[in-house]
This record gives C-alpha cells, sequence and structure tokens, in this order.
C-alpha cells in the first residue's frame, strides 16, 4: 500500500502551507509550515463576532 501512496505523492508533490506556499516537510500542521504563518492567516480571515454573536459559524 505505501508504494501506491508514494506515487501519489509524486504525482501531487509537497503539500504546502495555506499561507505562503512553502512545504510543510516537517511541520505538525497539516495547513501551515509555521506556527508565524498560522497565526497570520488567522489574522487575516477573523470571523466578525458581531455576526456571530459569539457562537461558532455553522460548518
Amino acid at each position: 500500500m505505501s508504494i501506491l501512496l508514494d506515487r501519489a505523492d509524486d504525482r501531487t508533490g509537497p503539500a504546502l502551507c495555506a499561507l505562503c506556499e512553502r512545504p510543510l516537510a516537517t511541520s505538525p500542521s497539516d495547513d501551515f509550515c509555521s506556527e508565524s504563518c498560522q497565526q497570520k492567516w488567522h489574522a487575516a480571515n477573523k470571523v466578525d463576532q458581531s455576526i456571530t454573536r459569539g457562537k461558532r459559524p455553522a460548518a
């Protein structure tokens, strides 16, 4: 099974950071290459609390 996954990874390339598009490499996150990128992304994509009234938006 790992051979198939390795081949699939070769076709799609490495996973990239959601903010800066650098490879995730050894990052523990599936989305960001560093904590700094994660914090910057969350700051730029803040949910307006006045709209949600402090509740989590529906998925």
